[in-house]
């Protein structure tokens, strides 16, 4: 009886082919298997330039007879619990900090490089007496995004240079310079640039008639930064 009932199931194998059914799998197309692909997407948005902070500078004292010798050199002082950095008045611009920080973020993802410039007014105690000479602006632990860093910069061999005088028209001193992105270069200058303007900076006196004759009393000058957004020479 067994044998029976397997040669009725085998008979129904040309009774299938013959009505056109497939007991076969489908063959699958070459590009089914792949590769294919996809896409990931995000927008980078521009930011700012920004002149985030600038110093104040403090030189402490000085005697007259200091002064009446000859050209006389001081350098800036750390800000500390006894020296709490110059005395703020109406006539000066009050954004300086007492830790020397100057630093200029970039942030408008364009490589496009800046230039930061100083200028500093005459030295006066306000009531029309004068000092004459000049600071040199040495900047200690430059720290930036990019390392790649100009030559021109507070921290570099050849310090910027701001001149004061009691009649003369100053010009802007070229403190930091980012170049920008060229054929050969990447661009400097994008994201956080930092230094701090130390004691190593120095206040030189001049020997002039203004310093010689000059009265006692607490001398003060404004010093303007301007952050432009492209290299300058």
């Amino acid at each position: 009886r067994g044998l029976k009932m397997k040669k009725q199931i085998l008979s129904l194998t040309p009774l299938l082919i013959a009505a056109g059914i497939s007991t076969a799998y489908p063959v699958a197309a070459a590009d089914d298997l792949g590769p294919k692909s996809s896409v990931a997407q995000l927008t980078v948005d521009p930011g700012n330039i920004v002149l985030q902070q600038v110093p104040d500078l403090n030189f402490g004292g000085i005697s007259v007879y200091e002064i009446v010798s000859g050209q006389f050199t001081k350098h800036a002082l750390r800000s500390n619990k006894v020296n709490q950095g110059p005395v703020k008045n109406s006539t000066n611009a009050n954004d300086g900090n007492a830790s020397g920080l100057l630093q200029v973020g970039d942030y408008r993802g364009t490589s496009a490089g800046w230039t930061l410039t100083a200028k500093m007014d005459a030295l006066t105690d306000g009531k029309g007496h004068f000092l004459e000479g000049y600071i040199d602006l040495v900047g200690t632990n430059p720290t930036t995004s990019n390392p790649d860093l100009n030559a021109v910069h507070p921290a570099g061999s050849q310090a910027p240079r701001l001149n004061f005088a009691k009649d003369q028209q100053t010009p802007e001193t070229v403190v930091w310079r980012a170049d920008a992105a060229s054929a050969t270069s990447t661009g400097q200058g994008q994201g956080n640039n930092q230094v701090t303007i130390g004691a190593g900076t120095e206040l030189t006196l001049v020997s002039s008639p203004i310093n010689v004759t000059t009265q006692v009393g607490r001398y003060q000058a404004a010093i303007t930064w301007t952050l432009a957004n492209a290299p300058q020479p």
